[in-house]
């Protein structure tokens, strides 16, 4: 086969065979644009691209057998019975006159029923307008909008698959909100599940929550609070930072525990002499912070449990002794025994 750009012999195998390459192919769309002819339609006045014209000139011989078929056809007026053209509105009448006589007392109650169904809260009975009581499908408020909801259920009609979702069955969508309301708020706060959480245990899309909430008048936790409850609950860990000592070791008892400083190495490896029981980043506390003067989450880097203490080990570097106090404050009123070393060394804070 040859190609139709080059002339070159090749195998066909390149898509219907008409080219050799993917190049060839390009210079023939790109010749064939740049040497497209208009031509001027002398029915129309329209330039017509050239290899269009015969289907243009055929559209316009179709247009004009229609035209002269409805000039040859005649139409009967349904008030006079006059034969006419067609040409005044519809065909259905044979002037302005007859339309307005058809449309008038005698044909009134004829009419008055085909636009009943479309008038807004009325309907047509014997001649006599009557309006139409409606009632919401969902809480059977009465309503006089074409809606099938209240104003107060066309809010909520959008989550019905989300009330579903969460096992609420009720048919009045007012109700539903409230309960699934109720629901999503404790699950969010009361029980501290994040978006992701009530994702995979009810199949809920992250942005549904997040706009319900919204349309009902409820913020989200910020990213902190989100992290530090994360911390609290033992979901996550503070993410490694510094040029410090890091990795993990294992404990006398076999158990897998992740340091983060020689300090903290060396008093594992003091336990695991003494073969003392402990846990690392284990226990999440709640403290008010009297710097920052806000609530944060504490996660100490040693709990002893024969002992019920917690230790802090800290470097002069990383140490801050006010909020050491605020920490070591709330561990006393838990009930728990206290103990920092700074420096390797045990002080008394």
């Amino acid at each position: 086969m040859k190609c139709e750009i080059c002339n070159k012999e090749h195998d066909g195998s390149f898509q219907s065979g008409r080219f050799c390459s993917i190049e060839c192919k390009t210079k023939f769309i790109v010749n064939k644009v740049k040497n497209i002819e208009f031509i001027k339609c002398n029915k129309c006045g329209k330039e017509i691209k050239k290899y269009n014209l015969k289907r243009h000139q055929e559209y316009h011989d179709k247009k004009t057998i229609i035209e002269t078929e409805r000039k040859n056809k005649k139409y009967n007026c349904e008030v006079c019975n006059n034969v006419h053209n067609g040409n005044f509105g519809s065909g259905r009448f044979c002037s302005k006159k007859c339309a307005s006589i058809f449309s008038s007392n005698n044909n009134r109650k004829e009419t008055n029923e085909k636009i009943s169904k479309k008038l807004k809260g009325f309907k047509f009975d014997n001649g006599n307008k009557i309006k139409i009581i409606k009632y919401c499908i969902s809480c059977n408020q009465h309503i006089e909008s074409r809606s099938k909801y209240c104003k107060d259920c066309k809010n909520f009609c959008s989550y019905q698959k989300l009330f579903k979702k969460l096992n609420i069955n009720d048919t009045n969508l007012k109700i539903a909100n409230n309960k699934s309301l109720k629901l999503l708020k404790e699950e969010y706060f009361d029980n501290e599940l994040s978006l992701l959480e009530i994702r995979e245990k009810y199949g809920i899309q992250l942005n549904t929550v997040h706009f319900y909430f919204k349309k009902n008048g409820i913020s989200l936790r910020e990213l902190g609070e989100s992290i530090s409850l994360s911390y609290k609950n033992g979901k996550s860990n503070p993410k490694p930072h510094g040029p410090y000592k890091e990795g993990y070791h294992a404990t006398w008892d076999n158990k897998q525990v992740y340091l983060r400083s020689s300090y903290e190495f060396n008093y594992a490896k003091q336990l695991d002499d003494y073969k003392i029981r402990y846990e690392v980043e284990n226990i999440r506390i709640r403290y008010y912070d009297s710097i920052e003067q806000k609530e944060r989450t504490s996660i100490p880097d040693f709990y002893l449990p024969d002992l019920n203490m917690l230790v802090e080990i800290k470097s002069n570097y990383t140490i801050n002794v006010q909020n050491m106090k605020d920490k070591f404050k709330e561990y006393k009123k838990l009930g728990y025994k206290t103990k920092l070393i700074l420096e390797g060394k045990d002080v008394i804070i």
